[in-house]
């Protein structure tokens, strides 16, 4: 006997509502519980998602008349972070309507209008969500998304995740494009500046062998350049690896008065040396700024 409409039962009360429709999308999504089970709740389901595609709309309104604004002032404006918890109820419904894509004409539509969303982050779950399951999504919309420092190491690791990754767009499937990807979503900055790709080396820890890539980096036009770090790609240029364990924004200003390669080799030790247990103790993982001991005077 399906648990479905049990648990349907419950979303109508807003204490349960947010957590059974988590589980409900997981027993769906895991094929634990089949579309034809809760088929007769479909109109429902359909009305709530609409509901949550409306709040999509009108977010999608404002952030075209920032956009206008922006463009108007032509300033250099800023980008807009895009994420809100509320995305979290649109994919939700998004993963229990999937099933009734070819069985229901609304469907389709519904979808259609969240890989239209100015949100990259609805289009970018909704277009991984459909592969996933082998239905359509336009090549451009990938590209747009793959085009986005910002979202293209994401794209990448989660058509990784579905095993489509055959859908990722050639042009910006390279270790430089992705690397630097990878840098830009380490820090939830809403906007960077600029980075430059300064040079790559060979690198390694915890056994695993490759390529690290250095870039510098500035989030305003104003401030002085910092070293990023990203990697690690695989030593054969033509392979990309989602592995960013090496990856950081360090915040560490290059010097003028100090070889360049000194201040990148001193910034990776550090990553590196967070690897091994006894450097844990004088410089956290991923906190640099906050050490007890700093690097430098380990290294002394």
């Amino acid at each position: 006997r399906s648990l479905f409409p049990e648990l349907l039962q419950l979303t109508s009360l807003s204490d349960y509502k947010g957590k059974v429709l988590s589980l409900l999308v997981t027993l769906v999504d895991s094929n634990i519980i089949k579309a034809q089970e809760y088929e007769n709740y479909f109109s429902k389901i359909y009305f709530d998602a609409k509901i949550e595609l409306k709040k999509q709309r009108l977010k999608d309104e404002k952030i075209m008349e920032k956009e206008i604004v922006k463009d108007e002032n032509a300033a250099g404006g800023r980008n807009y972070n895009y994420f809100t918890d509320d995305k979290a109820n649109l994919y939700e419904y998004s993963v229990l309507l999937l099933p009734f894509y070819t069985k229901n004409n609304n469907v389709p539509s519904f979808f259609e209008h969240l890989l239209q969303s100015k949100e990259p982050d609805v289009r970018l779950n909704t277009a991984v969500l459909l592969l996933r399951n082998n239905l359509p999504v336009a090549d451009s919309i990938l590209l747009n998304l793959a085009a986005t420092d910002q979202y293209r190491s994401r794209l990448f690791s989660e058509l990784e995740k579905a095993k489509r990754l055959d859908k990722f767009p050639a042009t910006y499937k390279n270790q430089i494009d992705i690397a630097r990807s990878y840098l830009v979503a380490d820090k939830n900055y809403d906007k960077v500046d600029s980075i430059v790709f300064l040079l790559k080396q060979p690198a390694a820890y915890q056994g695993k062998k490759g390529t690290v890539y250095f870039f510098k980096y500035r989030v305003k036009k104003e401030d002085d350049w910092k070293i990023g770090i990203s990697g690690l790609q695989p030593e054969n240029e033509k392979n990309i690896s989602s592995d960013d364990e090496l990856t950081s924004m360090t915040g560490k200003k290059i010097k003028p008065d100090e070889p360049l390669d000194v201040q990148l080799q001193k910034q990776l030790k550090k990553i590196l040396f967070s690897f091994h247990n006894s450097g844990k103790n004088f410089y956290g993982y991923n906190d640099y700024e906050s050490s007890v001991r700093s690097f430098d005077e380990f290294e002394n």
